[in-house]
């Protein structure tokens, strides 16, 4: 489907996370990363995968975040018409099958959570 080139996201994303923090942006998608998330410099990289809706993986696979210092996930609904009922899923790395329903605040462009690992997020409605 074209959903993503209307989206235009790239290909993926990186960056070099320090205990600083940072933030990983395209097009309404970001990941935001508080001081303090991680404890030392690691290489990020932001994946967005073609399904039917907006999904990403992140990569290393299974960073685990500060507990007191996690980092906010948000995801642009407008490519998928933004179902009033969106929520953000983790998902199975085939991105097929929701494994947890996260908590998820939302407006009428996006959703966001706050995210404890590093695994394959999508939304769903």
């Amino acid at each position: 489907n074209d959903m993503w080139s209307h989206c235009m996201l790239p290909d993926s994303l990186t960056l070099n996370l320090g205990p600083n923090g940072g933030t990983m942006a395209a097009n309404g998608n970001s990941i935001v990363f508080p001081k303090g998330a991680v404890s030392q410099v690691t290489h990020i990289v932001m994946i967005p995968m073609l399904n039917n809706t907006i999904a990403v993986r992140f990569l290393p696979e299974g960073l685990h975040f500060n507990p007191s210092a996690l980092p906010t996930l948000t995801l642009n609904t407008d490519c998928i018409g933004n179902p009033p009922n969106a929520h953000i899923v983790y998902t199975t790395d085939d991105g097929l099958t929701t494994l947890q329903f996260l908590l998820t605040q939302k407006d009428q462009h996006s959703v966001w959570t706050n995210i404890a690992h590093f695994s394959r997020y999508a939304v769903d409605w």
